[in-house]
């Protein structure tokens, strides 16, 4: 009984979509096996990951039945083209949710922000052989040196939401460096700090910022 209230506990962070049916059965049944009832696990204890992205659902759906999808999709430059993958997992990766696919166009794996997709997701009727574990491995390893390329240096003012959101009290200077996956990501949410960050570098990170303030006084002011 108290695995199977961890196991709950583990299942309760994640939201009822994320869930794939076969899962939801697995814990219907274990609960029976062991005899307890159901709001055991503490869920309340539990964080919470969230499944809000339109896009998650159809995909999660592809995904279990190995069929191809297509979406318009967002590059990080702004520009929009249409896409047409062979969906092999989703994860939640660094607060995004993002989806590794074969990208038919490209012959090639990728990761897709589901924060990017910018459509409908069409889902085609063409069934596709499903990755190996090797696949998945190596084009997640990929993902992750990307990650550790990335980074950028800001500056927090103390005593700021800022400077608990990035706990900068580890940092005299208030200065840190962060990795990121997605530069205009970052940008947005940097922003959102206002005047309690400053940026270091990338020089790249600091004219996105600036531009995209010009273009909301432009269109406010």
């Amino acid at each position: 009984a108290k695995q199977l209230q961890m196991l709950e506990l583990a299942a309760s962070v994640w939201d009822h979509a994320a869930l794939s049916p076969q899962a939801t059965q697995a814990i219907t049944r274990l609960r029976a096996i062991a005899d307890v009832g159901a709001g055991q696990a503490g869920s309340g204890l539990a964080p919470r990951v969230s499944t809000v992205e339109p896009s998650f659902s159809p995909i999660k759906n592809a995904i279990a039945e190995a069929t191809e999808v297509s979406f318009v999709y967002r590059k990080a430059d702004g520009s929009e083209g249409l896409r047409t993958v062979q969906p092999w997992q989703l994860s939640h990766t660094h607060g995004l949710w993002m989806l590794l696919a074969w990208d038919l166009e490209r012959q090639a794996p990728r990761n897709f922000l589901l924060k990017r997709i910018h459509s409908k997701v069409n889902r085609l009727k063409i069934e596709f052989e499903k990755p190996t574990a090797d696949d998945i491995r190596n084009a997640k390893d990929e993902l992750a040196e990307l990650y550790k390329q990335n980074v950028a240096t800001i500056k927090v003012r103390p005593g700021t939401t800022a400077a608990m959101h990035f706990e900068t009290h580890l940092s005299e200077s208030g200065e840190i460096e962060i990795n990121y996956l997605d530069l205009p990501l970052l940008a947005e949410e940097l922003m959102e700090f206002g005047s309690a960050v400053a940026v270091i570098a990338p020089v790249e990170l600091k004219i996105l910022i600036q531009n995209t303030l010009k273009k909301v006084i432009e269109n406010h002011a």
